[in-house]
This record gives structure tokens, C-alpha cells and sequence, in this order.
């Protein structure tokens, strides 16, 4: 059977002033990131944001139901899967081959949009000048180099698929 409890200890209760004098020395050793936290939470204010941020941890639940609902829709599951492919892709490309190549479609849609604007047709001559410059011979190069790898995938898919499904 239990013995009951003959000594009761208290623990030391703080001073108010005690507990203010250590907060003030923990601002002190803190200012520098106090102020940038201080910063931040006026930066949130003046934009709205820190009250929508309030109303979304107050609603939490609501707002996890709402969000788990709408991730669920099938149309929105293909979206993220295929957010995910071109995250894998993304990280598979050399940033400055990735740069480049941004570079070279930009500068490529500009001139595109340019030769809509004209309202001439090549002739045949046209086209052989067209295919002598250096530059529509990179670039004819680089489609046909990309042909020739898409092809290839393709076709490695399709045995692939077609040695699975036997």
C-alpha cells in the first residue's frame, strides 16, 4: 500500500522583477535580430499579410480541408506530378547549358515574332541563302540533334513497352 506524503516541497517562485531583469538581458544579447524580427512582423502589416497569416493559423483545420480537397482533384494531382517532372528535369541540366539555351529560345521567339510581321514568301533561291548562313545551320543542327534523341528515347520506350506488355 502507498505511503502517503509527509513532506511537500515548494518550488522557488521568481520575483516579477526578477523575471524583467532577465528578459532584459535576453533583448540585450538579442537586439540585432529583434529589430530584423520586429522589421519583418511591421513589413507583413503594412501588406496584409500578417493578418492573413492569423486567419490561416486560426482556421487551420478549414484551411488544411480546403487545400487536401483541392489537391485531390485529378486535374490538380496531374499538375503536381507533372511539377515534379520538370523539378527532376530541371535538376538534371547544367545551369549554364540551361541559361544558354533560355537565352538562345528568347532570342529566337523575338525574331520569329519579327518575321510574322513581314508579309514576304521565300522562294526556293531564298531558302539556299537561308540554309548557307552559319546560324540557321547551328540552329538546323541543334533540331535535328534534338530529333534524333527524342527518337531515340522513343523508340526505347516503345520496345520497352511492348517486351512488358507480352
Amino acid at each position: 500500500m502507498a505511503r502517503p506524503i509527509s513532506i511537500v516541497r515548494e518550488a522557488p517562485v521568481q520575483q516579477p522583477d526578477q523575471d524583467l531583469e532577465a528578459l532584459a538581458v535576453a533583448v540585450a544579447e538579442h537586439r540585432p535580430a529583434i529589430e530584423e524580427i520586429l522589421r519583418l512582423l511591421q513589413g507583413l502589416h503594412e501588406r496584409g499579410l500578417l493578418a492573413m497569416l492569423i486567419g490561416a493559423v486560426e482556421q487551420f483545420d478549414r484551411v488544411t480541408e480546403v487545400v487536401v480537397t483541392l489537391l485531390n482533384r485529378p486535374e490538380n494531382v496531374h499538375s503536381l506530378q507533372n511539377g515534379l517532372a520538370l523539378l527532376s528535369l530541371l535538376s538534371r541540366l547544367d545551369p549554364h547549358a540551361l541559361a544558354a539555351l533560355v537565352e538562345a529560345v528568347s532570342g529566337a521567339a523575338q525574331a520569329a515574332a519579327a518575321q510574322l510581321e513581314e508579309e514576304h514568301t521565300l522562294g526556293v533561291i531564298g531558302w539556299m541563302r537561308l540554309l548557307r548562313q552559319p546560324e540557321v545551320n547551328r540552329g538546323l543542327q541543334l533540331l535535328f540533334g534534338m530529333l534524333q534523341e527524342l527518337g531515340t528515347v522513343s523508340s526505347k520506350e516503345e520496345r520497352v513497352g511492348h517486351n512488358g506488355e507480352g
